[in-house]
């Protein structure tokens, strides 16, 4: 576990995505020579609404950026500086919003104008071109080993400044929420009543129990499969750094 002390300051943080972002418009003209994208190109950055594919392509093109930033980041992952600082940019959609007011700063004056997250507040849509929502859990639904070479550019940023990527592989955990405990008025308390809500909140306990261990054995299976077979994330980072990412479990 992270404590406050070995987590990098959101100015480092911020600093640390713009480098990764750095020439991403020098990168953009060699991917789509004279606004064209590729086939391969195009089929990432049309993904989600007609009024996203509408937007300009250098809009199109940052969007995916930071859907690719949110895999990196969040998801569980840990970007980890050179001295042992955590990159966190906060939960999922926090992270995601973080990511949008750095993307947000990349687009012309027209396009950005309006607060920025730390004015605006956590959450709160701004009238920049990105929200949160625009990169919450990143490129799911993609073809993620098109998404390879986006993923190699980020990890070759982060070796460049001496940084290293712990993956964590999917899980889901259970929540049980149970209402606070009520005081039993003597003049009201029923025994049948209350012989029958015990005999309930026994068999959802049960349940909650098997529900529980059966996601952790799911989750055990997943992790297994992702050392059996890397995803195109871990694919990605072995290329650039020659061996696996260290594998965390949450």
């Amino acid at each position: 576990m992270y404590d406050d002390e070995n987590r990098a300051t959101d100015a480092a943080c911020r600093e640390l995505l713009d480098h990764l972002l750095q020439d991403e418009r020098a990168w953009m003209d060699e991917m789509a020579p004279g606004g064209v994208p590729s086939h391969g190109l195009a089929a990432l950055i049309n993904r989600g609404s007609p009024e996203f594919s509408g937007r300009p392509l250098r809009v199109r093109w940052l969007g995916l950026l930071g859907e690719v930033l949110w895999d990196v980041f969040s998801d569980n992952h840990d970007v980890v500086g050179p001295d042992g600082e955590l990159y966190d940019l906060g939960s999922f959609r926090g992270s995601a919003d973080f990511i949008a007011d750095v993307v947000n700063d990349r687009l012309p004056d027209d396009l950005r104008a309006g607060p920025s997250r730390s004015e605006r507040g956590w959450g709160v849509r701004g009238v920049g071109a990105f929200v949160y929502l625009d990169f919450y859990m990143g490129t799911l639904g993609a073809d993620k080993d098109r998404v390879r070479p986006f993923y190699v550019r980020v990890f070759e940023r982060l070796r460049e400044r001496g940084c290293d990527w712990r993956y964590a592989s999917p899980s889901l955990r259970a929540v049980r929420l149970t209402p606070a405990d009520s005081d039993d008025d003597p003049a009201t308390y029923d025994p049948l009543a209350a012989l029958a809500e015990a005999a309930t909140r026994s068999e959802k306990d049960a349940a909650f129990e098997k529900l529980s261990r059966d996601l952790a054995e799911a989750n055990a299976e997943a992790f297994e499969k992702s050392v059996r077979d890397p995803p195109p994330v871990v694919r990605s980072y072995i290329e650039v750094f020659g061996e696996r990412p260290r594998y965390v479990r949450r």
